[in-house]
């Protein structure tokens, strides 16, 4: 592997078109916006929780409220978890979420070497100018929330699913499932690296090893599905957005089958 190493104000620099790094102004011919007109969408009952019935072609989508990536650029996952959690009647935002709940771990150039952590530890950087977060430092960030407000619900990582195991045994029942993919389902590209200076036991990786990132890496709440496609809550567009189930199966699969959802 060819180590990439980055200065600050270089890494600034990259860091400053995210998440824009990968998008055009015009969306892939497969990436499809979805209205409440056109979609069945599925009102929550008393508990806050949509019945499983399906729609038209097998369509099944939750009434979720997508939020728009804005005063938080680089906090796909965080806008995730907020939608997660709004969606079972938590009243929280993204800056209250970042504030009290997400653990950061900063990025610097230390004697010429770019420092960072792994992503399963920490998030890389600020939510204005970072990298992200994976899967099980973000569920510790959701429990911590849901702890302190008393819920008996629970997150959960999953990493050896598929995208139809989520939709069968959690989104059908009601159960949205944050999921980790890349931006309009592109293949991973233009790699970042880093030298890890904090992990903990969530990681697989260690301080010394190097870490790898991909531009196009994005998270999104799953939330529907019909016969030909995953239905998701996309902050990047602070819309519900469609894409075809195979290109979605392989951005998922490319970023580790991350996923999280409420138990």
């Amino acid at each position: 592997m060819t180590t990439v190493l980055l200065t600050a104000s270089a890494a600034a620099l990259f860091l400053a078109g995210y998440p824009q790094n990968s998008r055009g102004e015009n969306q892939p011919a497969s990436k499809q916006a979805v209205t409440a007109d056109d979609s069945a969408f599925r009102q929550p009952d008393s508990s806050g929780i949509a019945e499983s019935t399906a729609g038209n072609n097998g369509r099944f989508i939750l009434d979720v409220t997508p939020l728009l990536q804005d005063n938080n650029e680089s906090a796909c996952e965080i806008y995730a978890a907020v939608s997660l959690l709004n969606y079972y009647g938590f009243s929280v935002d993204d800056n209250e979420f970042i504030e009290n709940y997400l653990h950061t771990e900063p990025l610097g150039t230390y004697d010429g070497v770019y420092c960072g952590p792994s992503l399963y530890s920490a998030f890389a950087g600020t939510a204005q100018l970072g990298y992200g977060v994976y899967a099980p430092s973000l569920e510790g960030s959701v429990n911590k929330y849901l702890s302190d407000n008393r819920s008996g619900l629970t997150a959960k990582t999953e990493t050896e699913c598929t995208l139809e195991d989520l939709c069968r045994e959690h989104v059908s029942s009601g159960k949205p499932v944050i999921i980790w993919g890349t931006t309009d389902m592109l293949a991973p590209v233009d790699y970042v690296y880093w030298t890890i200076d904090y992990a903990d036991e969530n990681s697989d990786l260690k301080v010394g090893d190097i870490f790898s990132w991909p531009t196009t890496e994005h998270c999104m709440l799953l939330m529907g599905f019909d016969d030909h496609d995953y239905f998701f809550a996309d902050s990047l567009d602070g819309t519900v957005v469609s894409y075809p189930k195979q290109e979605c199966q392989e951005a998922f699969e490319a970023l580790g089958s991350q996923a999280i959802y409420l138990s």
